[in-house]
Parts: structure tokens; sequence; C-alpha cells
């Protein structure tokens, strides 16, 4: 399920095989399509059980322009991998433990980057449930932040919202802004639903987002740090 990215002449992708185990990232020709190579990232480890609508690859890579970075939940945890261009390991952290209790439904979160910074949502009903920053230089854990013991599927956004630089994620009845560089909250709104699959939407000012477990809805909310609800509606994204 993960989104093909363009780095130079090449497309990058991630994939998976569930009869041999699999998960890679596959090197394809930017302008003829070819195939040129496939890195097997992880092998024999792939979660006993995940929904049947999901995969063992739904995280999109993320790239610097220098690197590639991508993230598989294997081994009962949120694995992140740095590749150069010729798929040769650059470091490989195991970023959390991920091993849901109530629902096995797998994994779906990218990888994001801000300045020198990896980020990474893993979020599930657990103690190790959080967003963690990590070096994207060798993958150490530069910061974490908790949080809820909640099941939860959506990639966090960073951007430029009235002013301010901001990190956004939503889920667990709530939309929190922190700061990318250091991890610290900014806001909080009390609004939403458990858990959102999709990804934020915003411009200047405002900020929208969808979910449909356990309720169904549309929110958009003011992004000035005021945590106001500008309106709601049924509408439901999941």
């Amino acid at each position: 399920h993960s989104t093909p990215i363009f780095v130079d002449d090449w497309v990058f992708l991630t994939t998976s095989d569930p009869l041999k185990r699999t998960q890679s990232v596959l090197k394809i020709e930017r302008d003829g399509g070819k195939l040129i190579d496939e890195w097997i990232i992880h092998q024999g480890t792939l979660p006993r059980q995940i929904h049947p609508n999901n995969s063992h690859a739904s995280p999109t890579p993320v790239s610097d322009g220098n690197n590639l970075f991508v993230c598989f939940h294997t081994d009962d945890a949120i694995w992140a991998t740095a590749l150069n261009f010729d798929g040769q390991v650059q470091w490989q952290t195991r970023v959390a433990t991920y091993d849901p209790a109530a629902f096995q439904f797998g994994y779906g979160s990218s990888p994001v980057i801000e300045d020198n910074l990896l980020i990474v949502a893993a979020e599930y009903d657990g103690a190790a449930s959080g967003l963690y920053a990590l070096s994207l230089h060798n993958g150490e854990n530069v910061w974490k932040i908790a949080r809820p013991a909640n099941l939860n599927f959506t990639t966090p956004i960073i951007a430029s919202i009235a002013g301010q630089r901001q990190l956004l994620i939503s889920g667990a009845d709530q939309l929190v802004s922190y700061d990318p560089i250091k991890g610290t909250v900014r806001w909080k709104a009390d609004v939403g639903t458990e858990a959102i699959c999709g990804t934020i939407a915003w411009d200047d000012r405002r900020i929208m987002f969808s979910g449909g477990n356990p309720i169904a809805g549309t929110w958009c909310v003011s992004g000035d740090g005021k945590a106001s609800k500008l309106w709601e509606n049924n509408v439901m994204c999941y």
C-alpha cells in the first residue's frame, strides 16, 4: 500500500512478499520503468496477523536527497533503515516495540523528515506507544513523545501553519501540535476519534482530518494555537 517516491533518476517503492516472508525496497528506472534492483530489508519476521485490507509494506519511503529511509512493522517492532541509493544499509534501528493486543491490524504510518530528524509514529495499545525522532546520520534516538495507548495508523505531518512550524498528529480523540525539533507540546484540541488512517490536510490557518472508528466524522480546527473547533460533520474518510 505504500506510495512510490521519485529521487533523481529513480523511483523507490517498498513492497512485501508474504509467501517468501520478505519486506523489500524496489529501485526502478524513472524514465523507462525498468526494475533495477530489489533489496530485502527483512525476511522471516512478518507479523503473525494483520488486517486483511492492510499490507506488510504500507509505509511510504522518504528521502533527504542523500539517502533513503524506510520503516517496516516486523519482529513485533517498528524498524527504521537508512540506505544509500545503491542499496547499502547505512544504519538500522529498532524504533519501538509494536505488538498490539486488542486488534492485530498491522501498521500504516509513514516516516517524515524535519531538519536532521527522521520522525516515526508507533501508536498502539502498549507502553511504547509514541512519536520517535531519530538522527538522520546514525539512527540514534533524539527524543520520544509518549502517546496514548491507542491503536492509530495516521502519518504525522509537519507544516507551517499560522506562522509557526508544527508537527501535527490526530487520533486518540485529540489533535496535538508539537515542536518538531524539540518534541515538546505546543497545544492540543480534544476533538476527533480514536483511530485515524488518513493524513491531516491543511492550509495556512486551518487543520482538517477525518476518521471512522468508533465515531465517523471530519473535523476542522484553527491552527493558531487556540485549539478552537471551526466545524465538524459526519463524513467519514477511513
